[in-house]
């Protein structure tokens, strides 16, 4: 809807926590192309209800066309929703990424694959009490698409292989740590704050940036510490679920650099993380290396060597030839086992008991990775 120089744009699948379909990114890149025309300065991208922004692609659809197999899975051919779906996807993502239009994003709830991508590449993203961002994509026998590749491995060193690898849930402390997100605003100012941002917005898009900021920086505040008892006895209080309120980036900085970042291998993270966790003198992280550990050992190995090859090629790529590299990848990944696999020990038979083929990082050979 256009509501004076602003558009705003709604996820709305409530019901399935806005996940995008092939639809959604469709009519997303209708109204970005007829942004242009229509002088709109600014975007505001929110969603239906407050459990959700978006929790990522509608992929049992995925998932149902991988199970039809053909000599054309995975290659690329238009008309098969495992091809058309991420086409689509990606070039909404570049769209996004690459416009001139200020876009604010509400995170009011969960962010998670596609719901990082439609928005993380925007101006302004915008974390509440109710935010819980992630990439899960590891666990499901995919990587960290949707243009991660473009800004995972500029974060600080190691943490955006940690993110990406890991799956790791975060919270609005750790989003505005990290500059994930770019401002903590708590739910019920969300409405306050769209009002100002709709009365005040200029009718060209340099001056709109500035005008936004300012609202931006008047209603930010800083997000509950998880590790201030008082402040979680507030969030509780106030019926708030404390499990998104994490600090796990910060306080685990030090050693996420030292396991994860500037390593030559996913191998050579987990012996780091092995030699943490049994010889620090330091409780907590050993505990942080030993949990990370295990986490990374359910994680399908073949989706974490391709993840770790994606951040480290990508730190060097543009945007664009960033999600051309994930749409080669993603369809090497409809032709391999393990996403329909990940698929099916998640959201299908429901068991968390995925049967990795190979197996173990050790088995996923450099000669495979480079045939993706």
């Amino acid at each position: 809807s256009k509501l004076g120089n602003i558009c705003k744009l709604t996820l709305n699948r409530q019901k399935a926590l806005n996940s995008l379909n092939l639809e959604m990114c469709q009519l997303i890149k209708k109204h970005l192309e007829e942004f242009k025309n229509n002088r709109i300065s600014a975007m505001i991208m929110d969603s239906a209800g407050d459990k959700a922004f978006c929790a990522g692609g509608d992929v049992k659809l995925i998932y149902d066309d991988v199970m039809k197999g053909g000599d054309d899975l995975g290659t690329g051919k238009v008309g098969r929703i495992s091809t058309d779906f991420f086409k689509e996807e990606y070039e909404m993502n570049y769209m996004l990424g690459t416009s001139s239009i200020p876009q604010i994003s509400l995170w009011n709830g969960i962010v998670m694959g596609g719901g990082v991508g439609v928005s993380v590449l925007g101006d302004f993203r915008v974390c509440t009490e109710k935010t819980m961002f992630a990439m899960p994509e590891t666990a499901i026998g995919l990587f960290p698409d949707v243009g991660s590749s473009a800004w995972l491995p500029h974060l600080t060193p190691g943490v955006g292989e940690y993110i990406g690898l890991t799956g790791v849930r975060l919270g609005p402390y750790d989003l505005i740590y990290t500059g994930i997100a770019t401002h903590y605003i708590p739910s019920y100012k969300l409405k306050k704050l769209e009002d100002e941002i709709i009365q005040q917005c200029p009718d060209n898009t340099t001056d709109a940036r500035k005008v936004i900021l300012n609202i931006l920086k008047d209603n930010h505040i800083l997000p509950p510490n998880p590790l201030n008892e008082k402040e979680l006895i507030e969030l509780k209080d106030n019926n708030i679920n404390t499990k998104n309120h994490t600090n796990i980036i910060e306080t685990n900085i030090n050693l996420i650099t030292k396991c994860f970042g500037n390593k030559e291998s996913v191998e050579h993270i987990m012996d780091s993380l092995h030699t943490e966790s049994v010889g620090t003198a330091d409780e907590i992280g050993s505990n942080w290396a030993s949990k990370t550990l295990q986490s990374l050992e359910k994680m399908s190995p073949t989706s974490m060597k391709i993840t770790f090859e994606q951040l480290k090629i990508g730190k060097e790529l543009d945007l664009q030839k960033c999600l051309e590299m994930e749409f080669r990848l993603v369809q090497a990944c409809m032709r391999g086992s393990d996403f329909a696999e990940g698929i099916r020990s998640v959201l299908i038979d429901k068991d968390n008991k995925p049967i990795w083929n190979p197996n173990h990082v050790n088995l996923v050979t450099e000669e495979f990775i480079n045939t993706c």
